[in-house]
Order: C-alpha cells, then structure tokens, then sequence
C-alpha cells in the first residue's frame, strides 16, 4: 500500500494518508527499521564490517529468498556509491556489484549444495570443480563451505555468474 501510494520509506501508520494524517508523526518510522534492514543486509547482502566503520570494507553476502527472482539496493557511502543487484533464472544466479573507491569487499556467492557449478567474473571463469580455476588481481579466492565461495575484491564493477 505504502509503495503504491509513492512512499520509499516505512510510514509510522499503514494507512497514514487515510486515517489521521494531519497526525501523522513519521514518514520514516523506526519500529519498522527491521524490515528495511532485512532487505539491505539479507537480501540484497549489503552489510557492514563492524571492524572498518563507514563502509571502508563491506560484506557481500545476498541471500535469494523463497520465490524472488530478484533484488536490488544501493547506499551512498563516504567513498560514493555502493550497489547490490542479483537475479536468478533458470538456474543461474548474476551478481551486479558496484564497490565504491578505496575501498575493499568480501563477496560470499550462493551456490547449489551437492552440485557442479562454474563462478566467472565479468566471463572470466574463475572457479570450477570446487576449485579456483583463474586468476585476477582484484578478485581474490578466499574460502569455500557446503553452499557459498568466497572472494575479496577491490573497488569497481563486477559481474559474478554462478551456473
């Protein structure tokens, strides 16, 4: 209803522009600040390293849910833009990743559980058999468990198929 109606944050009241808006307190109400963070941190994956505040260094870690075949989030950050896109079809999972200057990410990628699959970075094929399969200077393997791959990367755009 809320996003029907143009808002792009949570309003303190569902239904604030019926029901009493002359008194209306927030149009960005913090009791739903969980829901927000949910979208930012679990499901487009952008969340923060605690051990380097202000997004010096940020944790990738999208996780698709149920039936979505899609999500996106973006936040300015003191060293510019940081961007989150992935979609999923027919068994292939992109990620869209913009990681603003100086600074630095650790991307964890979803993968199937039991099954073969091939990472590439921009069509470059980078991990393949459970193992890394090519080199980059700004993408960097870091580790793998049942159902993701890890990799550190630098700033910049990146592309990321998992198939």
């Amino acid at each position: 209803y809320m996003v029907e109606k143009g808002a792009t944050t949570m309003w303190e009241l569902w239904n604030s522009d019926t029901e009493r808006p002359d008194q209306m307190n927030s149009r960005n109400h913090f009791a739903y600040g969980s829901v927000g963070q949910w979208y930012f941190q679990y499901l487009a994956g952008i969340r923060p390293d605690f051990d380097q505040p202000g997004f010096k260094h940020t944790l990738i870690a999208p996780i698709p849910a149920g039936n979505l075949t899609w999500a996106e989030a973006s936040l300015q950050t003191g060293y510019g833009l940081l961007s989150s896109r992935w979609d999923r079809k027919d068994g292939v999972f992109t990620l869209n990743l913009l990681i603003p200057a100086n600074t630095t990410a650790t991307v964890k990628l979803p993968v199937p559980e039991g099954k073969e699959f091939t990472i590439t970075e921009s069509g470059r094929k980078i991990f393949e058999k459970g193992k890394v399969a090519g080199k980059s200077k700004d993408v960097q393997y870091a580790n793998s468990e049942k159902n993701s791959v890890t990799f550190a990367i630098s700033s910049g755009r990146y592309l990321f198929t998992v198939k």
